[in-house]
């Protein structure tokens, strides 16, 4: 995950600093389509996606990228707080709709969910499943912002302090070590505060969520996924 993303990170911000948006397509095409089999390798695997499903998932992230990241780069020039932020509204823009269109099941079907306090079966919740889906929406984005803001700000408050750009051979190493920074200190801290499994009160579950023997759950536990 680190090399890919440290990859992807870097390639979307240098791509918001040129002018020929091919290279903004192919950064966002490039970082959509590792975001589609990573999100699909750690969804909540209790329903089977189709093919269609997960391919109109991804035509719609990389679309929905592509034309928020062209977009804001056309408002501004290289520099421009614009086309600093093209990278990480793009994946926020994009996030907002891969994951819940990837995930669909999760929330029209629900999700397994079964008895905090010693595992027994409750059923299926769809209100489980609209949580697991927006919290992991909510941390992706809160996982892409110590990347995908503060190095492409610092590097540009720094040029701007020069009164030129930096050459390539020195602008790229230190990108890639204040990605690689705020990589380490953020992203294992979001992923911290939202653990893969969440529990949640049987209250709030629908009333078809039952124990074995038909009592209500005091707490359900599931798998949200990251």
């Amino acid at each position: 995950m680190v090399p890919m993303n440290l990859t992807l990170d870097t390639g979307m911000i240098l791509a918001a600093a040129r002018t020929n948006p091919v290279w903004t397509i192919f950064a966002q095409v490039a970082n959509q389509t590792y975001n589609a089999c990573h999100y699909y390798a750690n969804r909540n695997a209790t329903h089977v996606d189709s093919s269609a499903q997960r391919v109109a998932a991804y035509t719609l992230a990389t679309s929905a990228s592509v034309t928020a990241a062209i977009g804001l780069q056309s408002m501004g020039p290289p520099g421009s707080l614009a086309r600093v932020l093209a990278p990480w509204t793009a994946v926020c823009v994009a996030n907002a709709l891969n994951l819940p269109t990837v995930r669909a099941s999760e929330w029209i079907s629900g999700v397994e969910v079964r008895d905090a306090d010693d595992g027994a079966p409750c059923g299926f919740s769809r209100r489980c499943g609209s949580f697991a889906v927006g919290v992991c929406v909510f941390s992706r984005v809160a996982a892409a912002t110590p990347t995908l803001v503060l190095p492409p700000i610092a590097l540009a408050y720094f040029e701007r302090r020069r009164g030129a750009p930096l050459q390539p051979l020195v602008r790229v190493p230190l990108l890639l070590g204040m990605i690689g920074g705020a990589m380490c200190c953020g992203v294992p801290l979001v992923f911290g505060l939202f653990a893969q499994t969440s529990t949640l009160s049987g209250a709030w579950c629908e009333t078809s969520v039952l124990r074995p023997d038909g009592k209500r759950p005091r707490a359900v536990t599931f798998n949200r996924g990251l």
